[in-house]
């Protein structure tokens, strides 16, 4: 296909946004005073709009805020932020503006056929979403190789070399929502209408609205911890030019210290996660203060962006989790430890009411495994999973019993859970290390406690792996989707285990996003959603509106779903 990729000013574009024509769009190229949009009508034709800056920002709310024309984009709510970093659209309410029964978002539909599409890889000095690029999907979905490098549009951004390419992109938006579309179930499908695209416009307001901040404490934090990170690193490297957040060069410094690795396959990609660190530390425990280094970096990260400020505006990532898991970014305030989040304050007048599902992903098991000892705990207003594995280990520490809990139903085994139990009880301040035969003894009594949670797992691991490949997929309650064409490994077992519970939790913390979202906004109330950590949600809300947010969260968050056991919400 050879799309007559022809350049035109705006009055075309404008002529068929106008028309009720179904239109793909490409996210807007700005070239100086110049602004490049790429659009398609047909799949056999495609052209690119050259738009003066100022006339650009006149039309921009009619290309990027659809109301009554069908519009086709990848990657719409990236393209809001890019324009509102560059204070190009109009600070309008996106909720009212914008009806999403005209949308097609090509990039939120194949991340709902293949979340893992979404993981960031290293590419030059950027990370990017490889599996979501328009030039990856060609290949993938339409079988066509890509015509254009980066190197072609950033080396030379003329517009005749811009233009072919941006043109070529829109007829390739169009042709890939018509071909998506069809790979969709009736479930995706549902999945896509009714919660992930009105999730983009909740996660969208919520950078916006942003969330306050302590900004003179985040500057006395964030000096305090740029020493702390000078010292420690000094004490690490010993001045040797290492960057202890990279992979790479912590791999290539451990080796010259003489470490050996558990895993061979960090000698092959020549990388160390945070994960490998942790195998690590037990044979070379000067290893933690790396671990402790990474902790600080993501602590300052925060620090050195909240400093001196009211506010912060965390960019949401709706496509980034294999689990469909929402991330923040830049700052990444959901990695903030918990001895920094007071940082987090409410705007004068306000109040931060938090909500968050009580032991959710365990619930979760008690309804997949069906096991009677798990409902019986949940089914009891005042059972609680954790505290009883804390009295029967006789812990008598509850996070500790989580932590264990959570480890040993995913596949966590002896010698990880007992480094993981070790490293608790130091950070924790507990005496009595354990060793491995007793960690081995925790798992093999959990599973007695709980035999179905074991009898669930076991049953669904070993049918899927009697599958093809292409046939491997773990499906949520309400039909999320992650497969899983890979070889059968250890590690592979440990991602579908976790899969399970995670996807079932995304889809209860989404639907209640979305549903609060609409009743603060039908009920004309001021209260915002601001924050959300996995299975929490905050909501900053004016003092009188505080008691009725209270009890919309409790609504709206215990029926996000059906359970074979009551979903209980608790509020910090």
């Amino acid at each position: 296909m050879n799309p007559m990729n022809q350049s035109t000013d705006s009055e075309q574009l404008l002529s068929a946004l106008r028309a009720d024509t179904r239109v793909a769009l490409t996210a807007p190229f700005v070239r100086g005073s110049e602004v490049l949009v790429g659009y398609a009508l047909s799949p056999e034709q495609g052209y690119c709009a050259r738009l003066p800056l100022n006339e650009f920002m006149a039309h921009c709310p009619s290309l990027y805020l659809p109301v009554n024309s069908p519009r086709i984009y990848h990657g719409l709510k990236r393209t809001w932020e890019f324009l509102d970093a560059r204070g190009l659209l109009p600070a309008k309410n996106r909720d009212k503006d914008t009806d999403i029964n005209k949308i097609e978002d090509t990039k939120l539909m194949t991340y709902l056929l293949d979340p893992d599409s979404g993981r960031e890889v290293e590419f030059g000095e950027h990370r990017v979403q490889a599996g979501l690029t328009l030039a990856h999907l060609a290949s993938r979905y339409l079988g066509d190789d890509y015509p254009y490098r980066n190197t072609d549009i950033y080396d030379d951004s003329s517009p005749e070399v811009l233009a072919p390419a941006l043109a070529h992109d829109a007829c390739l938006i169009l042709r890939l929502a018509t071909d998506l579309a069809k790979r969709m179930s009736e479930d995706l499908r549902k999945l896509y209408r009714q919660l992930e695209l009105p999730l983009m416009l909740v996660l969208d307001e919520m950078r916006r609205v942003g969330i306050g901040v302590e900004g003179a404490a985040c500057a006395q934090e964030r000096d305090r911890v740029e020493l702390e990170m000078t010292r420690l690193e000094q004490e690490i490297a010993g001045g040797a030019d290492v960057d202890l957040r990279s992979d790479r060069d912590v791999y290539r410094f451990l080796v010259t210290q003489g470490v050996h690795f558990m895993d061979p396959s960090v000698h092959q990609w020549r990388k160390v996660s945070n994960r490998i660190l942790e195998e690590t530390v037990p044979h070379y425990p000067w290893v933690q203060k790396i671990l402790d280094y990474r902790g600080m970096s993501q602590d300052l990260s925060f620090l050195q962006l909240a400093a001196g400020r009211d506010r912060v505006q965390p960019v949401w990532g709706q496509t980034r989790s294999a689990t469909s898991r929402i991330y923040a970014r830049n700052p990444g305030v959901q990695n903030v430890s918990r001895d920094l989040r007071h940082l987090l304050v409410a705007a004068p007048g306000h109040v931060l009411v938090k909500a968050d599902y009580s032991q959710a992903q365990m619930r979760i098991l008690a309804h997949l495994s069906q096991d009677p000892q798990l409902m019986r705990i949940f089914n009891d207003p005042n059972g609680d999973v954790h505290t009883e594995t804390s009295e029967w280990l006789g812990l008598n520490d509850r996070n500790m019993a989580k932590e264990i809990n959570f480890a040993i139903c995913f596949g966590m085994g002896s010698a990880a859970l007992c480094r993981k139990i070790n490293e608790l009880k130091h950070h924790h301040g507990v005496t009595g290390f354990i060793n491995e035969d007793t960690a081995r003894s925790y798992i093999q009594g959990f599973y007695r406690r709980f035999p179905k949670v074991r009898t669930f797992f076991d049953r669904e691991w070993g049918s899927m792996k009697k599958l093809p490949t292409q046939d491997r997929v773990v499906r949520s309650l309400m039909g999320r989707e992650r497969r899983f064409p890979r070889r059968a490994t250890a590690e592979v077992e440990r991602q579908f285990r976790v899969t399970w519970p995670q996807q079932i939790e995304a889809d209860l913390i989404k639907t209640s996003m979305v549903k609060l979202a609409e009743a603060l906004e039908d009920r004309g109330m001021r209260a915002r959603l601001v924050m959300m950590v996995h299975d929490s949600i905050w909501i900053e809300a004016p003092v009188a509106e505080e008691a009725e947010v209270r009890r919309l969260m409790r609504t709206f968050m215990t029926e996000a779903g059906e359970l074979e056991v009551p979903l209980e919400v608790d509020f910090d």
